[in-house]
């Protein structure tokens, strides 16, 4: 929030000499400023969580200019940007006060806001160029390596916007190339120090060092190498890894300098003779290639020697790679196994969710035909995946198989049933009593089945070719025939719904 100003009206008017000004003022201002800390205290301010209740265009306004943050509108709008956030810090001051005014400050900030975002369009399609060049120079970091030039050139920029945003756009556009040029130049700035920076360490390292004493064909190419990096940007600024790659060849050379000088005050610091060097060499070399390759043969000339041994030394590179390559063939059978694993895994994991939904789904169609039912009417068993229907309910006359309108609602039941397991093959059976003669019995038991089955099919709308019909008579029964509750019983009609 803005800080407080003080004003004192006590001086309006009045001509007070320096001195007594310089006596006076500081009693003055501690009196002033007691009188503002009272009167601040006097007044209660609301908190932002009441502010949000009570104002919330003002809330509305402050949430839209944080999202705007990225938007770049203080740089391509910058004056009603501004004019947006200044509309906020007066709402909030009015809100704080519980001031009514401050909704009305508010919607103003919002279409300030508004305008800022339709001029930032404008501008950024006549900026584009400027935009893409000045996004190029903070990638190769601009703003940290040349932090004076880019405020410099950033306040440039806005200075342009403004005119944009005064309507003279074909002065906004006159100034388009000199600030191209600008950014195009902190880029190149940037990208230098960035990439050459090693370099320049390391040379002035090696002046230090004073490795031109020691090494100066090596030193040369370093800068050359220098150079050849330098060169590449000023061509290309965008060809940065080719300017890198000339940094890295500069810096390797550089250490090289540095570990040629380190073997020279060896050799002269120990008082090496000509042969000292030359053994010195030889140790070196079989220290190298130990771990790799047999003894070098030094009893042979060096070229031979060298020859040898690079010779061996490719044998192993390629040994190597050899290996690397079965390696990479194992790892992509590995990688195919795993694979195929996982995609079994995912088979299996399939199949059993399928089987699990599945059983879902049969016990649903199971439990629903089970609530069909009364009690008095049929019992409903399940067998694995079949439906059995144990009616018991039925009423025939004695010794008759014709269906009485009375068993209807039964009948309509075992229908919806059957409607519940689409294509499943439907088997009646027909049971009686021991009472009467067994042959009867099962005449009358296979009769009692066809016509129900006969009946459920037309009914119901079904293929006959789905039903089949049997009579058991008396031959299974499910209670005990020495009494009439047992033998109500044992006189059923069974419908089993075989699945497929």
């Amino acid at each position: 929030m803005p800080s407080a100003r003080f004003f004192y009206p006590q001086f309006a008017g009045l001509a007070l000499s320096p001195d007594l000004l310089i006596f006076r003022l500081p009693h003055l201002f501690t009196l002033t400023l007691s009188l503002f800390l009272t009167a601040c205290a006097s007044q209660a301010v609301l908190d932002d969580s009441v502010i949000e209740t009570q104002f919330p265009l003002v809330t509305e306004l402050r949430d839209a200019l944080r999202a705007a943050d990225g938007e770049e509108l203080e740089l391509l709008a910058p004056a009603t940007h501004e004019q947006a956030t200044s509309a906020y810090e007066e709402a909030y001051k009015l809100a704080q006060r519980a001031d009514d005014a401050a909704q009305k400050q508010a919607t103003k900030g919002l279409k300030a806001l508004s305008e800022a975002r339709a001029q930032a369009e404008v501008t950024a399609d006549i900026f584009e160029d400027i935009l893409r060049t000045r996004r190029r120079a903070l990638a190769a970091g601009a703003a940290e390596h040349a932090t004076s030039s880019y405020r410099e050139s950033e306040a440039e920029l806005i200075s342009l916007s403004r005119i944009a945003e005064e309507g003279r756009l074909e002065q906004a556009k006159a100034g388009r190339q000199t600030l191209i040029d600008l950014f195009e130049a902190l880029e190149l700035e940037a990208l230098k120090t960035d990439t050459v920076a090693r370099i320049e360490t390391a040379l002035a390292q090696a002046e230090r060092e004073a490795l031109e004493d020691f090494a100066p064909q090596t030193l040369k190419r370093a800068r050359e190498e220098h150079k050849l990096a330098l060169a590449t940007l000023d061509a290309d600024r965008r060809n940065k890894i080719k300017a890198e790659n000339h940094a890295q060849r500069a810096v390797f050379h550089i250490n090289r300098a540095i570990g040629i000088k380190d073997i020279i005050q060896v050799f002269q610091t120990s008082d090496f003779s000509e042969e000292d060097k030359v053994l010195w060499y030889q140790g070196q070399l079989a220290r190298l290639v130990e771990p790799m390759v047999h003894a070098p043969n030094f009893d042979d000339a060096n070229k031979v020697l060298i020859a040898a041994l690079r010779s061996q030394i490719e044998q192993l590179v390629q040994n190597r790679n050899r290996l690397q390559l079965q390696l990479d063939e194992a790892d992509r059978k590995l990688a195919d196994l795993v694979l195929a694993q996982q995609l079994v895994l995912e088979d299996v994991r399939a199949e059993t969710e399928a089987e699990r939904s599945a059983e879902q789904a049969r016990a649903a169609r199971f439990a629903f035909v089970q609530s069909l039912f009364d009690i008095d009417e049929a019992e409903v068993y399940r067998q694995d995946n079949d439906v059995l229907i144990r009616a018991q309910g039925f009423v025939f006359s004695p010794g008759n198989s014709e269906i009485a309108a009375v068993n209807f609602p039964l009948l309509n039941k075992v229908i919806e049933s059957i409607r519940t397991f689409e294509n499943a093959r439907i088997v009646v059976s027909g049971h009686t009593d021991s009472s009467g003669d067994g042959n009867s019995n099962m005449r009358l038991s296979q009769n009692r089945a066809s016509k129900v089955a006969a009946f459920l099919s037309e009914v119901g709308g079904f293929e006959a070719n789905r039903f089949t019909s049997v009579g058991y008579g008396e031959q299974r029964p499910i209670a005990s025939n020495e009494n009439s509750r047992g033998r109500s019983e044992n006189r059923r009609v069974e419908v089993l719904i075989v699945n497929q």
